[in-house]
């Protein structure tokens, strides 16, 4: 199945859209939300975007995140956080910072524009990674939704890619010669996602046995 039918599938099932809708995008520059605007920008149910950018001042190149913003021929909008600083001063880890700080002011944007849905280019192998990290370092069965409620649904959080794996998403822009930005932070590659990431990629087919597993648990032999 091609990505843009997956995409299409996890919004039907999930009734991420109705007609006339206004959404806004999380608009990083990766390869995931680059992918997610491209296929969102055919959907005749949404009757306006606004893509945000939020700017963690680890570095990363603006000018460039701007033409690509603005290539989209979408309205956008670019904020400054400087997760950097928090990050430097805080115990907490770097992910749950920048994840924290970022949906936050994402959020306040969206909300200041009249927004009530917002995009994220989530896949399916976030998904399964956030499931088995919510077991090991929480201690809990959990993982992300496909659509999440905030704020007694005030901010409504869509992740229509719920069903794509990040290998898709890397193969199809490459093949169409679309241009994405790479993360920019200093601490991907030592973070507990990272970790967790490359563990499940080390059992042959861990993704999709994972993935499986969250739509197939058995109560009757758990406790």
């Amino acid at each position: 199945m091609s990505i843009k039918k997956k995409v299409s599938a996890a919004i039907y099932n999930y009734k991420m859209l109705e007609t006339g809708d206004r959404v806004a995008i999380a608009f990083s520059g990766g390869k995931d939300s680059v992918a997610l605007t491209l296929f969102l920008k055919e959907r005749k149910e949404i009757s306006e975007f606004l893509l945000i950018h939020i700017d963690h001042g680890f570095g990363e190149d603006r000018n460039k995140i701007k033409k690509m913003m603005e290539d989209t021929g979408l309205p956008h909008v670019i904020d400054v956080v400087d997760i950097s600083k928090e990050v430097k001063n805080d115990h907490r880890t770097p992910c749950y910072l920048c994840s924290f700080f970022r949906r936050k002011r994402i959020f306040e944007i969206a909300h200041e524009n009249g927004f009530k849905k917002i995009a994220f280019g989530h896949t399916r192998d976030d998904a399964v990674v956030t499931f088995i990290m919510n077991i090991f370092y929480h201690g809990e069965v959990s993982t992300l939704k496909p659509v999440q409620d905030f704020f007694d649904g005030e901010i409504i959080m869509l992740r229509p890619m719920y069903y794509v794996r990040e290998a898709e998403i890397e193969n199809f822009l490459r093949r169409e010669g679309i241009e994405y930005t790479e993360n920019p932070c200093p601490y991907k590659n030592q973070t507990r996602r990272f970790k967790i990431k490359e563990m499940i990629e080390d059992f042959p087919d861990g993704m999709n046995n994972v993935y499986k597993s969250m739509f197939n648990i058995k109560k009757e032999y758990l406790p």
